[in-house]
């Protein structure tokens, strides 16, 4: 049986050509990608980045850049690596190529 995943906002959605970018800003915060903070135009690619957030949330507990502070919670999405907490003092289990 083949199958496919589909992960969709049901609120707001944008149809764009191929290069077009497009200044809208909305979303969750813990989400939002660093092109959408800086509003330097983005494309579908914001939607990967949230794919991507949302996996980490999903595996670890807890978004990649969690702050309850937004402007911390910006800053972090704009300019902080992704770290992955010890697996063993947290008792994580994910693997390393995750």
């Amino acid at each position: 049986m083949n199958g496919y995943l589909k992960i969709i906002d049901f609120g707001l959605a944008k149809m764009l050509e191929n290069k077009d970018l497009t200044q809208t800003y909305c979303g969750t915060p813990e989400y939002l990608a660093p092109e959408m903070i800086s509003q330097a135009g983005h494309n579908y690619s914001v939607d990967w980045w949230a794919l991507g957030v949302l996996i980490y949330e999903m595996r670890i507990g807890v978004t990649p850049f969690f702050n309850k502070n937004k402007q911390l919670l910006f800053q972090k999405i704009e300019r902080a690596k992704i770290v992955f907490p010890d697996k063993e003092k947290y008792g994580l289990d994910y693997s390393d190529e995750f």
